[in-house]
């Protein structure tokens, strides 16, 4: 990292002006609990705010980290409005910080490649403005531009803003200038980090933005970002039930039953779980609209379609036409013949195993049949002496998720 530093000296003092460094990482010193001491001074060598000759200096912007915790534990900047750098906070679509919502890490849930799940943006005093960093498209080298998450993708933003400014006004010449640029074209949203403090972002054309509440359902196991895709249960199965919001003041909840209204609650909590629900057959709807103190309104919702029990399966041999108890264990002498079939209800296709063994030996796989009939008899069998077992496990193909029937015959031939 500290030869990453050096070498961006090196280009800067070539180009002769004043440069930008966007750093992505957040170091720590495990002992102290805050950036180490040498990356501090190896910053602070690299920016030089206000040079005097020579080195031209940089104007450097760190990513807050995404750990949900003080920015000033894990970034350089102690907030000092003239100090060459500033450390960038991720915000969402909506303007609200990025957080954890429903117990689900506040980045990464969607599967992208360029992150993985962190709880959300570090905040507090020593974040000096806030900045895109929630599925952002990311050019990537097989061309499929995907997204990503984190304050790695905020950060940019802010140092792009940087570099057009120095680009287009030729009187910018050290770090802190730039910085003052930089943050003469602050907006404030409305919104606040979880030390309430207000979110700041940077916008070139002035233009204000007022954050909306950042609201999510979750609805069975699945993460609650992106919103969660209808599920179907049957009514003997519950399901987790829940929503939360960032930057709501209260939330009005709505529930239907086939469209119908069910029930509604209105200036309610800005969060509530219902924790596990199981409800009878029928198509259920769930709507909250969430207002921020601002008076923005979002919203969000969930559905589940609740399926009646179907019939349950079942299965069982029978020898010589009388149906025999599962586990069952039966004896013949050879050459004695004996008729050997099975059944099932409720199912459409059955798995068939068979094992055997010579006398005293241990059974072993014999043979099977994958998706075979819900019923099979075999006729009259003689079978020399040994040990043979059948096993069935049979289903109903319409209903794959639900439980089997299985059934065992062992058959002893002395």
């Amino acid at each position: 990292m500290i030869s990453a530093f050096e070498e961006a000296k090196v280009r800067i003092r070539a180009s002769g002006r004043v440069g930008v460094v966007n750093f992505s990482s957040n170091p720590i010193d495990y002992y102290t609990n805050q950036i180490p001491i040498t990356a501090r001074d190896s910053i602070s060598g690299l920016i030089a705010p206000n040079p005097s000759t020579g080195y031209p200096g940089a104007f450097f912007v760190q990513s807050a980290g995404n750990h949900k915790t003080d920015a000033c534990y894990r970034s350089f900047n102690d907030h000092l409005p003239s100090d060459g750098a500033m450390v960038i906070g991720a915000m969402d679509n909506n303007g609200q910080p990025v957080q954890p919502l429903n117990d689900d890490n506040g980045f990464n849930q969607g599967g992208t490649i360029f992150s993985f799940p962190e709880p959300g943006s570090n905040f507090g005093a020593c974040v000096d403005a806030w900045a895109p960093g929630k599925k952002i498209k990311s050019t990537w080298n097989d061309g499929s531009n995907p997204t990503g998450d984190g304050t790695s993708f905020a950060a940019p933003h802010i140092a792009g803003a940087a570099a057009y400014l120095i680009e287009t006004n030729p009187s910018l010449q050290t770090p802190a200038a730039v910085e003052n640029a930089v943050r003469a074209h602050m907006v404030y949203n409305g919104a606040s980090d979880l030390s309430n403090l207000a979110v700041g972002a940077v916008n070139l054309d002035g233009t204000g933005h007022v954050a909306r509440p950042t609201v999510e359902f979750k609805i069975g196991y699945a993460p609650s970002d992106p919103a969660p895709a209808p599920i179907d249960v049957y009514s003997d199965a519950s399901f987790l039930l829940r929503y939360d919001s960032v930057g709501a003041q209260s939330c009005d909840l709505y529930g239907y039953v086939n469209g119908n209204l069910w029930y509604y609650v209105l200036n309610f909590q800005p969060s509530y779980n219902w924790g596990f629900v199981q409800l009878n057959p029928d198509h259920y709807r769930w709507e909250v609209s969430c207002r921020s103190v601002n008076g923005t309104i979002n919203t969000a919702s969930a559905s589940v379609t609740v399926a009646a029990i179907p019939p349950a399966p079942s299965a069982g041999f029978s020898v010589n036409g009388m149906a025999v108890a599962n586990g069952a264990t039966m004896s013949f002498t050879y050459p004695q013949s004996f008729s050997l079939a099975y059944d099932s209800t409720n199912t459409t296709l059955c798995n068939l195993y068979a094992y055997r063994a010579a006398t005293g030996g241990f059974l072993g796989y014999w043979y099977s049949i994958d998706n075979f009939y819900p019923s099979f008899n075999w006729g009259m069998v003689t079978l020399d002496p040994g040990n043979y077992r059948w096993y069935i496990d049979c289903m109903n193909a319409n209903f794959p998720d639900r439980p089997h029937a299985t059934s065992m015959l062992n058959i002893t031939v002395l």
